[in-house]
């Protein structure tokens, strides 16, 4: 029993270093998308071009207000319309500033 017990425990642990390997990959892609918006951001900003991005949340049906910011239109186009994950992924934005 000692040595079955302790082959599953074994087996699991590296079931887990597995899974943390993949986690790690998954987060080094999605801090990936995140620059890439912020580089977006940047650009809408630099280049005065906030109403496109409001004309295209319109023709996407997408909810906005006069609040939302820049980063929250961007991430809510680009990743995701998921209120709390966009909000999330918006203040990765806002504290990087």
């Amino acid at each position: 029993m000692t040595k079955e017990l302790m082959k599953e425990l074994t087996d699991l642990n590296s079931r887990h270093r597995q899974w943390e390997d993949q986690q790690r990959a998954k987060n080094d892609e999605l801090y990936g998308m995140l620059a890439d918006t912020m580089r977006v951001v940047t650009d809408v900003r630099s280049d005065g071009t906030e109403k496109t991005i409001e004309k295209m949340l319109k023709q996407c049906d997408i909810s906005y207000t006069n609040k939302t910011s820049l980063e929250m239109k961007v991430v809510k186009l680009a990743l995701t319309q998921n209120s709390k994950r966009a909000s999330s992924y918006a203040k990765v934005h806002t504290t990087r500033q």
